[in-house]
């Protein structure tokens, strides 16, 4: 008994759900120190680890995405559209900033995968003499049923944080800057620069 209690105790700690802290406000904390073609600029890798959501950053690196916070200073002298007028570069090469609906379903927590905890049971067996009763608990419901909300709870607050800082499609006035969220397809934090399209 005391092996199956330790050996729940390791499922339970290594198999929750993730909560999730928004990543929003990391993205102002950033000021724009490079500058190229009236762009200037500045970036930070490592948002999801750097606001505590391990889970997140654990499946992205998996997966070999990048989530970075960005800030882009509009000074060309004349509105921009970052998807349409913005070229980002990683180390000289060209690379395509992901799509929000795609690194949202690429990093999100599989929550109906924790319904499996629902085949846990515990049984009690109070014996008295030649007379057993057997109490059957489903203790993994309670727990699958838990995680499943933390889940979905967190796969829809990241969503909302992804949607609301989403730099791809924004169209940046002349003069004004705008601080948000972009993922990569990379696999290493390497230097990002930013050249405005026929420029």
């Amino acid at each position: 008994m005391k092996n199956f209690f330790s050996i729940l105790l390791l499922m339970t700690l290594f198999s929750c759900a993730g909560s999730y802290n928004h990543i929003s406000s990391y993205t102002s904390k950033i000021t724009p120190t490079l500058e190229e073609d009236g762009l200037a600029y500045s970036f930070k890798y490592d948002l999801l680890s750097e606001s505590g959501n391990k889970k997140y950053s654990q499946k992205a690196n998996k997966k070999g995405i990048k989530l970075l916070a960005i800030t882009v200073e509009n000074n060309t002298g004349r509105s921009i559209n970052f998807k349409n007028d913005v070229d980002l570069f990683v180390s000289n090469k060209l690379v395509f900033p992901m799509e929000t609906q795609l690194i949202y379903e690429t990093i999100k927590q599989p929550s109906p995968l924790y319904l499996l905890w629902g085949l846990l049971w515990v049984t009690f067996y109070n014996c008295n003499n030649s007379d057993c009763n057997v109490t059957p608990i489903p203790i993994g419901l309670v727990i699958g049923v838990g995680n499943m909300i933390v889940a979905n709870t967190s796969n829809t607050n990241l969503r909302l944080d992804l949607e609301e800082n989403n730099i791809i499609d924004k169209e940046i006035p002349n003069g004004e800057s705008f601080s948000g969220i972009i993922g990569l397809p990379i696999q290493r934090s390497e230097p990002i620069s930013l050249k405005l399209k026929n420029y």
